[in-house]
């Protein structure tokens, strides 16, 4: 963890407000951040943030995300990405070892507005892939860091689309079908 409030920090990108820009308001309180930190901190803080800067190494490597249940949404925050366009920043979406999807962190940029750079901050809505018109289902999200950055504000959620009343399935059209022509006899045989 790193807290972008915590002043004296080596890295001045994280830490805000003000932030420099994005899609939120530079004046957005950030506070706890994910973060690939870039060496050991050797002097802790006893609240578990660091005090470290972020991975500048091209790639700086992976987060993980797993779910014990299956989600089928899953939206971040996203800050101080550098790079992104040059060093294939990107979320990929599993379920258990099949991939579901795989956004760029410039695709971003036209569906959320989003500005990378230096001191940036951006939400990115909840993410979801479906199937037709069923919402497709993962346990295991990872946000590739191409280079520095850090992750906040993680939200998921799992939600069923409710379709409406459709035909009858084969055996109860069939037992109605039945049902329909007995009484149709029953009315017959009255009638006469």
């Amino acid at each position: 963890m790193y807290d972008s409030d915590r002043t004296g920090s080596p890295d001045v990108d994280l830490q805000g407000p003000p932030w420099a820009g994005g899609n939120l308001p530079t004046n957005t309180e950030m506070g706890r951040m994910i973060i690939i930190h870039e060496h050991e901190d050797l002097n802790p803080p006893s609240d578990n943030t660091v005090n470290s800067d972020d991975e500048g190494e091209r790639p700086a490597g992976s987060i993980f995300f797993d779910f014990d249940d299956p989600i089928t949404e899953f939206g971040f925050d996203l800050v101080d990405i550098e790079g992104a366009d040059e060093n294939g920043h990107f979320a990929s979406f599993m379920l258990g070892n099949n991939p579901v999807g795989q956004v760029s962190f410039m695709d971003f940029q036209n569906t959320e507005g989003a500005i990378f750079g230096n001191n940036t901050i951006n939400r990115i809505s909840p993410i979801s892939f479906h199937q037709g018109n069923v919402p497709q289902q993962f346990d295991r999200v990872e946000i590739y860091m191409g280079g520095s950055g850090a992750v906040d504000n993680v939200n998921w959620g799992r939600f069923e689309i409710q379709t409406s009343p459709s035909a009858p399935e084969p055996v109860t059209a069939t037992l109605t079908g039945i049902c329909l022509s007995l009484l149709g006899l029953s009315i017959q045989r009255r009638a006469r």
